[in-house]
């Protein structure tokens, strides 16, 4: 029955592959085909997402000629990594307008700092001890 079939193409790497998907097949069966279609290391992990870069649940269920974009997994150490060498290759990251970032302080919770200029600035107590902070944004004055 032509119903039961169903056109699925799939982007990793540069490359499109068109994959026909009978209605029932296993999520499990499908994983498997990708792997061996774009020659993906089995230990790596994959996402699948929308064209609007949203994961997907896999599924034969999904309408004809969707199309899906696998992804390498990353682990939040590699995203940290590769965006402290970005920082570093630009020499000087773009900072975007200071208003729409959502920033937010890790303060310790003995109440010795104070947060003020509605949530930009933390201020120390005089004392004889080193203060630092950590935050996305390059800081060059203050």
């Amino acid at each position: 029955m032509e119903a039961d079939k169903k056109t699925f193409l799939l982007y990793y790497d540069m490359c499109c592959q068109k994959v026909i998907i009978y209605t029932g097949t296993p999520r499990k069966e499908i994983i498997e085909v990708i792997y061996e279609l774009f020659r993906i290391d089995q230990k790596q992990k994959i996402n699948i997402l929308d064209e609007e870069g949203v994961p997907v649940v896999l599924s034969s269920y999904l309408p004809n000629n969707v199309k899906l974009y696998i992804q390498i997994q990353k682990t939040f150490t590699e995203i940290f990594i590769e965006n402290q060498n970005l920082d570093i290759n630009n020499n000087c990251a773009e900072i975007p307008n200071s208003d729409n970032i959502a920033w937010v302080w890790n303060v310790p919770s003995r109440n010795s700092h104070k947060i003020t200029n509605n949530g930009k600035t933390v201020s120390q107590a005089k004392n004889e001890t080193q203060a630092s902070c950590r935050g996305s944004l390059k800081i060059e004055e203050g």
